[in-house]
């Protein structure tokens, strides 16, 4: 039984024949494989190298044909070519499953079943497959690679990876892409496959062919101490040509920047409109994390309520395109209130609203048109924001703009736009009219002063008196309308007067200046005064939810309410504690307070380490469960191809373990695991700030003393001293990760603060001064510090610290909340001032 044993594990390998003899519950058989298993390694003298886990199948080479005296005989490791001639032929190798194959091949694991049924002849049992064993495959199987490449092969090396391969061999590092569609999933010399880019073993022979651009490897030069007279050159008639690199496409635009946004739903803006939306995200976010309340409980990351897809992908186009933008303008005066049209050259026009006496919107687009005005009027930031007479009726084309797609009614008093601050509706026309003939009654007054020339036009007069006197507040004024018989002539006086101080209208309905478009905005008809050059260019539009979740942002930016519900802050019973770090053993330490760092032995690496690479690092170690291309493809390279943006990935992983394996000296080391598809950092040789904080955060949860945690907590503070979290990283998911971070931060230092109150008053103002540099705008932080120097006396430190908030504040135009105010005013001291404790009760109103 030995010897048969012996001769089973030298055809089959000795490690998966003893794995199968262990299965089988008689004794006799596991107890053979494993003398014959040691008899193999002894008689072989070499040990098998580990196997890795690839996911995909790779096409072996043919098996030389049988002697032509022979009849054909198929086997598990040959199928005569006659055989089935239609089904491509693969071979397998370690760690293959018929699942994995059709997986790869198939595009469909379930369809193992017919891979099964055509090999059954010579594969009986389908869940033992052998590395040689040669396979079947269904006709329509795809992925195959040509069974032999032509050109030159070059052996792996240990610490090669592909693009270092191709920086040698081709002298372009990024085609390393090429090497791998030409070796992908070929079996290697010790019966594995390269299936994935990241699982490059040394040993491995790569092919490199005349089509993968590499020029021929050509050995040193020898020194000649007397050289012959040089040949002459030799000229090919074809000389190879390097490849073209494609122009860039950036919304159909390669000479300029772009000029338009085309967002998913259809519609269509302007970049700029994509800045002043910007402008107001960066003010609604500030506005939003000083409503939150802290609550010093110490708790992980929680998610935060995400900003609307439409608006993250307006912030995006506008950063690519203007600088960043300030929370809050105090410019004065405001823009002209204008539409803007966008031609298919990618040019742009506006058409100056005050310039005329109201303008109509008709057509089938016209909805989605005047949605478009509205919050481009709506999110001009100047000094004091314009103003919007919603004029409601019940006439069709009113309610063709009212009615959306999925927002009903959204101009109704119960929805978002009404919220927003300077926003009237007003269902009586003749009471909206008195209105407005009010507001330009005042207006014509202010300009009809004495002093004025009288050689100026009054809208020469108007501009001058705003541009002089900022305190008077005249932002532009819109009123939306439907013309109706009976008011038509008080609409058109308040317009044609209007204009000339600053109120402009859109009308619903024909007018004398009319735009009339198609359902995509397109402009297919004008009347009046506007000239037909404009016929065929595009009008921006937002459909109903875009609209819903711009006007959203807008109202929250400017005061009204955050539609988004608030997270809740109450401590989990059932969070899970993460691990413990352990920054002892790691060779690495990231540190994402601050701008985004990686250290080796202390020092910070700030050379081989490209900026996509590291923030991937930032990216896995915020994510621990890893994440797999496709993931890191849509985060960071949302508008690249896929094909594309995976190359790009795998480049980035391949460069940052390079350059990680310079900085450690460890050169066969990963860093950066892959694992199930998903790239995940080696935790037990990169450390982390952020893990460090989890931890720290774990340890003061659980312990039993004030003291214990105090010691917990004070690693909080430290961790905390480098800044905001991921500092100038300006991807989407790094947005998110910021706030929960400095969510978490900011309860845990107010918790120390809390604990140190009356035992370390120092250390308790160091803490509060730490989180209000992570959040400037934390007012609760600041009602903390002004009570502590209070209560000891500092009255000039407590008025500072006020001024500071204040300061602040008017960046978003907010003012201290009145309990912080009475707490800088009070002159007595309450009977907690002799223990200087902070009474939570007094600062638990909403700021």
């Amino acid at each position: 039984m030995v010897f048969v044993e012996v001769v089973i594990q030298v055809r089959h390998g000795a490690v998966l024949v003893a794995q199968h003899r262990f299965s089988v519950g008689n004794p006799r058989y596991w107890i053979a494989g494993l003398v014959s298993a040691v008899l193999v390694f002894l008689l072989s003298g070499t040990a098998s190298a580990a196997t890795v886990t690839p996911s995909r199948v790779a096409v072996a080479q043919p098996h030389p044909p049988r002697p032509t005296n022979t009849a054909p005989t198929s086997s598990r490791t040959w199928i005569d070519p006659s055989v089935r001639p239609d089904c491509p032929r693969l071979t397998v190798a370690h760690g293959f499953t018929m699942w994995g194959i059709a997986q790869a091949h198939l595009g469909d694991g379930a369809r193992h079943k017919g891979i099964e049924d055509l090999n059954k002849d010579r594969i009986p049992n389908p869940a033992q497959l052998y590395p040689g064993d040669v396979l079947l495959l269904p006709p329509d199987a795809t992925g195959l690679p040509a069974t032999q490449p032509s050109g030159r092969t070059v052996d792996v090396q240990p610490g090669d990876t592909a693009s270092i391969i191709a920086a040698r061999e081709c002298g372009d590092p990024n085609a390393w892409l090429k090497l791998w569609h030409t070796n992908k999933y070929r079996t290697q010399p010790d019966g594995r496959a390269w299936t994935h880019p990241d699982t490059l073993l040394p040993g491995w022979t790569l092919w490199i062919t005349d089509d993968d651009g590499c020029v021929p490897h050509v050995a040193p030069p020898v020194v000649n101490r007397n050289p012959a007279p040089p040949p002459a050159p030799v000229v090919t008639e074809n000389p190879p040509q390097s490849q073209p690199v494609p122009p860039p496409t950036v919304n159909q635009h390669t000479s300029s920047p772009p000029t338009v946004v085309h967002l998913p739903s259809g519609a269509l803006v302007g970049i700029a409109f994509a800045v002043l939306i910007a402008a107001a995200a960066t003010t609604f976010r500030l506005r939003r994390r000083r409503q939150r309340r802290l609550t010093g409980t110490l708790h992980h990351r929680q998610s935060v309520p995400p900003i609307p897809p439409v608006v993250r992908q307006l912030e995006r186009a506008a950063a690519a395109t203007s600088p960043p933008t300030a929370p809050r303008s105090t410019r004065w005066p405001p823009s002209t209130p204008h539409l803007t049209v966008h031609a298919t050259d990618g040019t742009s026009a506006e058409i100056d609203l005050t310039s005329l006496a109201g303008i109509g919107i008709t057509g089938d687009g016209s909805p989605q048109c005047v949605r478009a005005a509205i919050a481009a009027v709506l999110a001009d930031d100047a000094l004091y924001p314009a103003e919007l007479l919603v004029v409601a009726d019940t006439s069709p084309s009113a309610e063709l703009l009212i009615i959306g797609d999925t927002t009903a009614h959204w101009l109704s008093t119960s929805n978002i736009l009404t919220t927003v601050p300077g926003v009237t509706r007003i269902d009586d026309v003749d009471e909206a009219l008195n209105l407005a003939e009010t507001e330009l009654a005042r207006r014509m007054h202010l300009t009809s002063q004495p002093g004025h020339p009288h050689q100026h036009t009054r809208s020469e007069v108007f501009s001058s008196y705003r541009d002089a006197d900022p305190t008077e507040a005249l932002p532009t004024y819109l009123i939306l309308a439907t013309p109706h018989t009976t008011t038509t002539a008080r609409l058109r006086a308040v317009l044609e007067l209007g204009r000339t101080v600053g109120m402009v209208g859109i009308l619903l309905d024909p007018w004398q200046n009319t735009i009339t478009v198609s359902a995509d905005g397109t402009i297919i008809e004008t009347q009046g005064d506007i000239g037909r050059d404009i016929l065929g260019a595009r009008l921006e539009t937002l459909s109903t939810t875009d609209a819903h979740d711009i006007l959203t942002t807008l109202a929250a930016a400017r005061g009204g309410p955050d539609s988004v519900p608030q997270r809740d802050t109450t401590e989990s019973e059932n969070e899970t504690p993460l691990a413990p770090s352990r920054p002892d053993s790691a060779l690495v330490r990231l540190r994402l307070f601050g701008p985004v760092t990686v250290e080796v032995g202390g020092t910070e690496l700030s050379t081989g380490l490209r900026s996509l690479g590291r923030e991937i690092l930032a990216y896995l170690a915020v994510n621990p469960e890893g994440a797999g291309a496709e993931t890191l493809a849509r985060v960071f390279l949302p508008d690249v191809s896929p094909e594309a943006s995976r190359a790009q990935i795998h480049t980035a992983v391949s460069h940052t373990r390079t350059a990680l394996r310079k900085a450690t000296g460890r050169i066969n080391t990963r860093f950066i695991n892959l694992s199930a598809g998903r790239y995940q950092l080696d935790i037990d040789l990169i450390a982390s700030d952020i893990r460090d904080l989890d931890t720290a955060i774990t340890t003061a949860r659980t312990e039993p003393t004030d003291e214990g945690r105090i010691k917990a907590l004070r690693r909080v503070v430290d961790l905390c001293r480098s800044g905001t979290p991921l500092d100038e990283v300006t991807f989407d998911w790094a947005e998110d990760t910021r706030e929960t971070l400095r969510q978490q931060a900011l309860d845990a230092l107010l918790a120390f603060a809390t604990l140190v109150n009356t035992s370390d008053v120092e250390a308790a103002i160091d803490a509060l001064t730490v989180g209000i540099t992570l959040d400037p705008y934390a007012e609760q932080l600041y009602q903390h510090l002004i009570h502590i120097h209070l209560n000891t006396g500092h009255h000039d430190l407590a008025r500072s610290a006020y001024h500071r908030l204040r300061t602040r504040l008017a960046d978003i135009d907010c003012e201290p909340s009145p309990d912080t105010t009475r707490a800088l005013q009070r002159t007595t001291r309450s009977s907690n001032a002799a223990t200087g404790h902070m009474p939570r009760a007094a600062w638990s109103s909403q700021p």
